[in-house]
């Protein structure tokens, strides 16, 4: 995925509405700030799916 995913090849419309899709995609994952890197949005979310499977009912 990261390979189709070039800023120099883009538009400049698409890389904003990216931007702003990222910074929605965190908050709703409850980013404490704004993520910039991939690896830091995969850690995010296994600690967030960490958090929903070990809930006891």
């Amino acid at each position: 995925m990261i390979g189709h995913y070039n800023p120099l090849a883009m538009a400049p419309e698409l890389i904003k509405a990216h931007d702003a899709l990222d910074r929605e995609v965190d908050k709703a994952f409850g980013a404490p700030r704004k993520l910039t890197t991939v690896r830091q949005r995969q850690e995010l979310l296994f600690a967030n799916y960490e958090k929903l499977t070990t809930q006891q009912p």
